[in-house]
């Protein structure tokens, strides 16, 4: 059986200083470390979150002036496309009006040639004649 005795008493006041020394010693500064080493974790967690919330806002406004700067080049590239068509049928407009007006000349040019030709072939025809009705008659008119 167990006896009580001063030993055990002894005993019991060494472990319980013991365990005061080492909670003293120990315990306490490892619990403290480990605490501050918990906040620490915590605060470069809720940190890390942060900044991939930061990272999740800039990938979306990226993308958004992405998407706008996309469509306002699609609004530049039609309305370059619209005046380079408009400025091709202007040309075609143009040349077409040239060229009407060159065949006109044309036109007008060889009626002047033609008159000119007509007369002078009038003229040689009326020559001829004199000449085929003097040969005819054997006389001059």
């Amino acid at each position: 059986m167990i006896e009580i005795n001063a030993t055990i008493v002894l005993q019991v006041i060494n472990f319980l200083l013991l365990v005061y020394i080492l909670n003293r010693l120990l315990v306490k500064p490892v619990m403290k470390a480990m605490g501050s080493r918990r906040a620490y974790v915590e605060e470069r967690y809720s940190r890390v979150e942060e900044l991939e919330k930061k990272r999740e806002a800039d990938l979306s406004k990226f993308e958004s002036e992405i998407s706008k700067a996309r469509r306002e080049a699609m609004i530049t590239r039609d309305e370059i496309k619209a005046a380079g068509e408009k400025e091709r049928l202007e040309l075609l407009e143009k040349a077409d009006m040239e060229a009407e007006k060159i065949v006109e000349e044309v036109r007008e040019n060889l009626s002047k040639e033609i008159d000119v030709v007509r007369k002078d072939f009038e003229k040689k025809l009326e020559d001829m004649v004199l000449l085929v009705t003097e040969k005819v008659l054997g006389r001059k008119a």
